[in-house]
């Protein structure tokens, strides 16, 4: 306040919105703002780290201005001189009276670049705005409370948003700063301004920042959320949920996300002990599958490497790293992360890799041509029910687990599994025949589909079949045995085993549960 040729700091008493008065004595004379028979050469100065647009004003009931034609003029500092802001939409004017009650004060900004910071009784510069009126205040006028309403921030060409903590955070300036990060206000989604979103975010060199998610964590003070922000070569945290508590921290300086659209943090928490769950966020590296569990980066691919290693055909297509694509499905319970990639010479999203959370292990689901997702989304109604939804390489949408056949041609899914080439006679020095075999398995009571045994012997690539039955009515598992003749599998060393089955007329087509069998020791073998 600038009074009596003096000024006069009044920035606690306007702080807050809260004030005491009582007519007698006046009250707390520190919890509101005397401006009495203020001169029309007197003024306020309103200092702000940011530019303003506007101010919210409050005076204290029946202590307003009741001085006729009084008109306010706001000014800002253009360097030199104060000039007037232009137009001043004044929500404290009642009957050509400013200040006749509280309201907003508003007016368009100025241009940035004529606008700069002024140094007032000798404190730190801020952008400062003057308010002048044209008559001298009545006699009792009593302002308790005084905030600005900044001037929007420009946004740039972010290249991705994540909504998180109850904000808005946009990351990674394609016109700037690719390695900062802006955020909105707590509790909005489009206010980038004032103190509640800090000054921005900045991640390591100026690298682009690729991908970001919102991971939960549990404390001994009680649960919070950390923010994993990704690079294409390195990762980083950022803890804490305000600008006052913010702290990033790189937690690995070679191993990155080198497919945006991978990176997605689990439904549901990663046992790792009894009773004892952590959610994690897995994504795709350059050279494997990573997970983080809020402790530590490492990856879960080991069992799947074959896709990553550039000698073999069915690895990713190195060109086409960045389109792979991730989602979780949480459909009838199953928490499944499904890795989506084109793999050798293709280019387009033809493989689909599987990681179930809960046994840590991985899968692959074949669709067939035009059924290939390139994509995955979670759908919820309006009852809160969840459905998961996947894009086709032939432009359907289509939803995921649900039916009995493969969505879009109806053909049948067909499902299998193969274990490894086993010297099940327990020595690489002697043959062994099956000779009989034995495979349990869920009951199926529709379906006529009958389940096809192939043996192979010595790593041979071409096999002999046999089939079994799944059905067995009125009971819920069967174990069809089936005895084999030496001469319909042979004597090998080695013995490999794939169970396959086609259906569509099943919700669940294929459910085994464990194979057993009788082996004989046919002859020692010590060369080929």
């Amino acid at each position: 306040l600038y009074e009596d040729g003096i000024y006069k700091d009044s920035t606690t008493n306007v702080i807050t919105d809260t004030y005491t008065y009582e007519d007698t004595t006046g009250g707390d004379e520190s919890s509101y703002v005397i401006m009495n028979s203020l001169t029309s050469s007197e003024y306020i100065l309103c200092g702000f780290i940011e530019r303003q647009q506007g101010f919210h004003c409050k005076l204290i009931p029946s202590h307003t201005n009741s001085t006729a034609s009084t008109v306010i003029t706001v000014s800002y500092w253009n360097g030199t001189e104060w000039v007037s802001v232009g137009t001043v939409n004044d929500g404290t004017s009642s009957d050509s009276k400013s200040f006749a009650k509280s309201g907003y004060i508003t007016w368009n900004p100025v241009a940035e670049n004529t606008e700069f910071k002024k140094e007032i009784n000798k404190e730190d510069p801020l952008y400062y705005y003057k308010l002048s009126w044209s008559q001298n205040f009545s006699g009792d006028v009593l302002l308790h409370f005084l905030a600005g309403i900044p001037v929007p921030m420009p946004i740039g060409k972010y290249s991705f948003p994540l909504y998180a903590q109850g904000r808005t955070f946009l990351f990674s300036d394609q016109t700037n700063r690719k390695n900062y990060c802006m955020v909105s206000s707590v509790g909005t989604l489009n206010s980038f301004t004032g103190v509640g979103s800090g000054d921005g975010l900045t991640f390591g060199d100026d690298t682009a920042i690729v991908a970001a998610g919102e991971i939960y964590v549990n404390l001994n003070t009680g649960a919070t959320s950390n923010i994993l922000v990704a690079k294409v070569g390195s990762m980083y945290l950022l803890s804490g949920t305000s600008p006052d508590t913010w702290m990033i921290t790189q937690i690995d300086d070679s191993i990155g996300c080198s497919a945006p659209y991978t990176l997605k943090a689990s439904p549901i928490g990663l046992e790792y002990a009894p009773l004892q769950s952590q959610q994690v966020t897995i994504w795709q590296s350059a050279n494997a599958i990573m997970m983080y569990d809020a402790a530590s980066v490492y990856p879960i691919s080991d069992s799947i490497a074959n896709y990553f290693d550039q000698t073999k055909s069915e690895s990713i297509n190195l060109s086409k790293v960045a389109n792979s694509y991730g989602f979780w499905d949480n459909t009838n319970g199953n928490y499944e992360y499904h890795w989506l990639f084109a793999s050798g010479s293709s280019t387009t999203l033809d493989k689909e890799l599987v990681f179930d959370l809960r046994r840590q292990k991985w899968f692959e689901i074949d669709r067939g041509s035009g059924n290939r997702l390139q994509c995955g989304v979670d759908v919820a109604d309006t009852s809160g029910a969840h459905y998961s939804y996947g894009g086709t390489d032939s432009g359907y949408l289509q939803r995921l687990e649900n039916g009995t056949a493969f969505t879009g041609d109806g053909g049948s899914i067909t499902y299998e599994f193969e274990l490894g080439d086993l010297p099940i006679s327990g020595t690489l020095n002697m043959e062994s025949i099956i000779r009989y075999i034995r495979l349990v398995m869920v009951s199926k009571g529709t379906t006529s589909s009958t389940v096809t045994v192939t043996h192979y012997g010595d790593m041979n690539q071409t096999g002999k079949t046999i089939t079994l039955s799944p059905s067995k009515s009125g009971y819920d598992s069967t174990m069809p045995a089936r005895s084999i003749p030496g001469s319909i599998w042979g004597s090998h060393v080695f013995h490999r085993l794939k169970f396959t089955i086609s259906t569509d007329d099943e919700t669940i087509g294929f459910e085994p549960l464990w194979v057993s069998g009788l082996y004989e020791v046919s002859r020692l073998r010590l060369k080929d």
